[in-house]
C-alpha cells in the first residue's frame, strides 16, 4: 500500500462518523495564535535572564516557518465535505500543531496537549495526518533551536575539535 493511500485511510478512520465535534473545536483552539503566543509569553514571564525569551522565539519561528512552507509546498486540504471548521491557506504543515508544539515546553503533559491539538485538526477534517506530523516536527525543531539547539551527547557534532574518529580522520565541530 502506498503512503498516500495509507494516509487517506488513516484520515477516514480518524475523522470518524462526520458529525460535528464541539470538544475537538475547543482543543483545536489551544493551537490558535492567541493561545500559543499567550502561553509562550506566560512562560517567558516565569523565566530569568536572556533565555527567558526562548519560548516566544520558538513560537515566532514556528509561525514564520509554517508560513514559508505553506507557500512553497502548496498541499491541498482534505475534501471540503470533511471540514468541520473553515481552514485558511494550504494544508502542509499544520499551523495549529506547529505553534502548540513550539509553545508548550517539554514533558508528558505538554506532549499530550500537542498530540490532542494535532488529533483535533484531523478530526475536524482540515488536515491530513502528514500535515500534523510536519507541524509537530516544525514546532519541536523550533523549540529545540530556541533552547540552544544542542545535539545529543556523543554525536560527532559534540566531540571536541580535533577528535579522531574510527576512520582516523580528525574533524572540527560542524565539519562532515
Amino acid at each position: 500500500m502506498s503512503a498516500h493511500r495509507a494516509e487517506r485511510r488513516l484520515f477516514a478512520v480518524l475523522t470518524g462518523d462526520g458529525r460535528d465535534a464541539p470538544w475537538w473545536r475547543a482543543v483545536s483552539r489551544l493551537g490558535d495564535r492567541p493561545a500559543s503566543y499567550g502561553l509562550a509569553a506566560a512562560r517567558c514571564l516565569r523565566g530569568r535572564g536572556r533565555g527567558r525569551w526562548r519560548p516566544l522565539a520558538a513560537v515566532a519561528g514556528a509561525d514564520a516557518g509554517q508560513g514559508v512552507l505553506k507557500r512553497v509546498l502548496v498541499r491541498p486540504r482534505p475534501p471540503r465535505s470533511a471540514w468541520r471548521v473553515r481552514p485558511h491557506g494550504a494544508s502542509f504543515p499544520s499551523r495549529h500543531t506547529a505553534l502548540a508544539a513550539a509553545a508548550v515546553g517539554r514533558g508528558p503533559a505538554a506532549g499530550a496537549a500537542v498530540a490532542l491539538v494535532g488529533a483535533s485538526r484531523i478530526r475536524l477534517g482540515v488536515h491530513w495526518p502528514g500535515d500534523v506530523v510536519g507541524g509537530w516536527l516544525l514546532g519541536a525543531g523550533c523549540a529545540r533551536l530556541a533552547r540552544g539547539g544542542r545535539p545529543a551527547p556523543g554525536t560527532a557534532a559534540t566531540a571536541p575539535a580535533g577528535t579522531a574518529y574510527p576512520d582516523g580522520v580528525a574533524r572540527r565541530w560542524g565539519s562532515p
